[in-house]
């Protein structure tokens, strides 16, 4: 069994991540749920500045980039 952090979004956060393309969000989705996991996906890099526990997910997707942060 899986020991995964439920996620929360704040206001607006969850409704840009819907506006990502399909395959970005299928790809976020799966990053998030590894950091939730509490392991370490290979998009993710710490957020310097903002104290520990503090994730950046960056993702090239068909040209464009996207980027989610992740706060534990």
């Amino acid at each position: 069994m899986r020991n995964t952090r439920p996620i929360s979004w704040l206001k607006g956060a969850r409704r840009d991540f819907e506006g990502f393309p399909q395959g970005a969000q299928i790809e976020m989705a799966r990053a998030l749920t590894i950091l939730a996991e509490g392991r370490m996906p290979e998009i993710a890099k710490p957020l310097t500045g903002l104290g520990s526990g503090v994730m950046e997910l960056a993702l090239r997707h068909r040209g464009d980039a996207f980027r989610v942060v992740y706060a534990l």
